[in-house]
């Protein structure tokens, strides 16, 4: 039972995750650019840098950084969707989760051509790519480094 509500929890952040990004990208432009501008210019004045250069550091870290969280949850919740059905994990299936992510990211830039002031990158998709990617692989690693060290214990 704990098992099956872990699942659910993971299917329900992943679902909410993709709906903050679509509800992001459905933002007009000049909305969009304002919130990224603030962040920008109270960097720039901590940093004493140019507010260009944290403009688009901002925006574009927004987008690894929202994948990234998007690769965690996918990758949590299929390896307790393969737990439940007796499955072994595997790379194939972690990758089919990266392409599984990709494609969101895809369809999101696609949703931003019809957004006005929006427009959809492919450079974007590759940058969310990489963020799916790095969810996964730095949760395989904790997950591995986690596993390694309980069973580290276990032999004491």
């Amino acid at each position: 039972m704990v098992e099956k509500n872990k699942k659910r929890r993971y299917a329900l952040i992943t679902i909410l995750i993709m709906l903050f990004i679509f509800i992001q990208s459905a933002l007009p432009g000049d909305l969009s650019g304002r919130e990224s501008g603030m962040i920008a210019a109270f960097l720039a004045q901590i940093f004493g840098k140019g507010l260009a250069e944290f403009s688009v550091f901002i925006r574009k870290g927004a987008h690894f950084t929202e994948y990234a969280l998007l690769g965690i949850s996918m990758f949590l919740y299929v390896r307790e969707w393969l737990k439940e059905r007796r499955e072994t994990e595997s790379m194939i299936r972690y990758a089919a989760v990266w392409l599984a992510g990709t494609f969101y990211a895809a369809t999101d830039e696609f949703h931003q051509l019809f957004v006005p002031g929006r427009s959809g990158q492919v450079s974007d998709v590759l940058i969310d790519s990489a963020g799916v990617l790095a969810g996964i692989l730095l949760t395989a690693v904790i997950l591995r480094t986690g596993k390694r060290r309980s069973g580290e214990a276990g032999a004491s």
